[in-house]
């Protein structure tokens, strides 16, 4: 599942991940991607953190309860939490990657 409120991001993020051989469900909001996660048991979830002016904090932690071996990678231009915070807010949290 990959969750991006930019659309070109979205495009070229679900072309790369589309291109490895995955099956992908691609979302802009965070409303959309609980709404996904509803149906659709993601194995990862690739997140920007920031969606709008919400985080998409809520939509890893209810990935615990709805496919709860799903990983969530962060992907973040921000400068929140850089004492590697995350970690212990959405505890299934595998990998933050910070775009340029």
């Amino acid at each position: 599942l990959l969750l991006e409120d930019d659309d070109d991001l979205r495009f070229t993020y679900s072309e790369a991940i589309k291109s490895c051989g995955c099956e992908l469900v691609s979302v802009g909001t965070c409303s959309d991607a609980l709404r996904v996660m509803k149906v659709f048991k993601p194995d990862v979830l690739v997140c920007d953190l920031m969606i709008g002016a919400e985080t998409s904090i809520n939509v890893a932690n209810l990935a615990l309860y709805a496919a709860p071996d799903a990983e969530v990678i962060f992907i973040t231009g921000t400068g929140l939490f850089p004492q590697g915070e995350l970690f212990e807010i959405a505890q299934n949290m595998r990998w933050p990657l910070w775009k340029p």
